[in-house]
């Protein structure tokens, strides 16, 4: 198993609940980042930094704030749930993972 593998799957989930018909789009202009930021094979290779990252995030926020503000707080509820149950799955196997050498 790759040392990214959990990483990928909380990104993953990130990521498919940030997606509407559109969002790519919009968040690469509007956020002035690269599409491939959004690729769902390895999401943990094409997410450069954290700063990227927070990026994605605020342009996620500010696109339910013209949108539906309800939608956005029930998928941030629905990704809190998510890291709070993947932390407690699978916490340990990804600090070894990641454990200095």
């Amino acid at each position: 198993m790759e040392k990214d593998y959990f990483v990928n799957l909380w990104l993953r989930q990130v990521l498919h609940l940030m997606r509407r018909p559109g969002f790519v789009r919009d968040a690469a202009a509007e956020g002035h980042l690269g599409r491939r930021v959004f690729n769902l094979n390895n999401p943990a290779k094409s997410i450069n930094s954290v700063i990227q990252f927070v990026r994605m995030l605020v342009v996620w926020a500010n696109d339910a704030s013209h949108d539906n503000y309800v939608v956005f707080e029930e998928k941030w509820k629905t990704l809190g749930k998510y890291t709070w149950e993947f932390a407690r799955k699978y916490g340990d196997k990804i600090a070894e993972n990641y454990k200095r050498k």
